[in-house]
């Protein structure tokens, strides 16, 4: 866990706003991390979309 938590603090000072709220006994995302969450999550689905796309498109090359 401590690689992980000095990522993510590294991330927090980058981009000046905290993305974790850290209690004794819980984490929870802040709004910015909220937001950091879902941006994240339509990069990577794009990339995945994309990879897909690039596979089909190699597959179509190489059948004909």
């Amino acid at each position: 866990q401590p690689a992980l938590s000095r990522s993510v603090q590294k991330l927090e000072a980058e981009i000046g706003q905290p993305l974790l709220e850290r209690k004794s006994r819980s984490v929870a995302l802040t709004e910015a991390g909220t937001l950091m969450q879902a941006r994240v999550r339509a990069l990577a689905l794009r990339a995945i979309e994309q990879s897909h796309e690039q596979e089909t498109a190699w597959r179509d090359a190489v059948i004909r």
